[in-house]
């Protein structure tokens, strides 16, 4: 995997900070989300799509199903998530506000290159 995800500061005042299940399964998607359109088993992804199942979550994070379930739970109750189930043995999630959270490598580059200097010139 390549790249970064950008995590703003004003996530500790999002509702579920402080649930660590919740927290961990969402940053985790966050993380696993696509960055860019692409074709995964077939099926055409967006930016801020991924592929995935609770059974995989469980074991990559090492938290149990039920637990996993219920933080996506939360997720979806709380707007952040869609999840679809287009076949039995996965789930489409869909991070509803990622163009939010993550910011393009265009923007990102107009950002670091029009930062101003700091006052080395003044005398």
């Amino acid at each position: 995997m390549n790249g970064f995800v950008s995590l703003h500061r004003k996530i500790i005042d999002w509702e579920w900070y402080t649930d660590a299940d919740t927290f961990r399964v969402f940053i985790h998607l966050l993380m696993m989300a696509n960055h860019a359109p692409g074709k995964v088993r077939g099926i055409q992804l967006k930016r801020g799509q991924h592929i995935t199942s609770i059974v995989r979550i469980s074991e990559t994070l090492n938290i149990t199903f039920w637990r996993v379930r219920k933080a996506l739970e939360r997720l979806k109750e709380g707007g952040e998530v869609i999840i679809e189930n287009p076949a039995n043995r996965y789930s489409l999630v869909t991070i509803v506000k990622y163009e939010d959270y993550q910011i393009s490598e265009v923007e990102s580059i107009k950002q670091t290159t029009l930062k101003p200097h700091s006052n080395r010139n003044k005398q």
